[in-house]
């Protein structure tokens, strides 16, 4: 080595010293490295309790949300039977409406085929039993003449104005009266009177 090299050794030393002081604190030891990663885990894993927590009550609202889903279903379903029968009632009361008006509207003394003909009386095949009423609604109860006395009640039939049974079909309905059309003519039938 030469005489000059030498003294410069010092220098380059401390400036190593330096390098790898600032190199010491720029890498962490095992150790901390452990602490640090183990800190991350139980973070890590308590994040994914409180997720797990907060889905809970997130599932168990899909699962109410879909059991009142399908109870909206099941109810819209009955409100469209409901709708679509009193449609047909609505249905028979205006043909039964129009059919009172077309009667009604002519003038009195000129009575025509069809009045003439409410004269004769057809045997009915059912006798009248009673008029019920259930809330703004009225029934005729009719029963079939044959019927055997012990099952009268299970062969009880209600009709409404504008319905048939024994091709009669009811007109209108009074206190103990009913007014049937058979065969283009009009009938009054009374409460057990036949």
């Amino acid at each position: 080595m030469r005489n000059g090299s030498f003294q410069h050794l010092p220098d380059e030393v401390q400036k190593l010293h330096e390098r790898l002081d600032k190199a010491d604190t720029s890498f962490v030891s095992r150790q901390d490295w452990q602490m640090q990663n183990d800190r991350f885990h139980q973070t890590l894993i308590a994040q994914q309790g409180s997720i797990n927590d907060q889905q809970k009550p997130l599932v168990q609202s899909v699962t109410d949300l879909s059991r009142a889903h399908q109870d909206l279903t099941e109810t819209v379903n009955v409100l469209k039977n409901i709708g679509e029968q009193q449609e047909m009632r609505v249905d028979a009361l205006i043909a039964w409406k129009s059919q009172q008006e077309k009667y009604s509207g002519r003038q009195a003394g000129t009575p025509d085929r069809e009045v003439l003909r409410t004269d004769k009386r057809i045997a009915a095949p059912f006798m009248l039993s009673g008029i019920e009423r259930r809330g703004e609604q009225v029934y005729a109860v009719i029963i079939p003449r044959d019927t055997n006395p012990h099952s009268q009640i299970s062969q009880m039939r209600l009709l409404t104005p504008g319905e048939s049974a024994f091709e009669w079909t009811l007109v209108s309905i009074s206190d103990h009266q009913a007014l049937f059309q058979v065969q283009g003519h009009r009938q009054t039938l009374s409460v057990n009177g036949g």
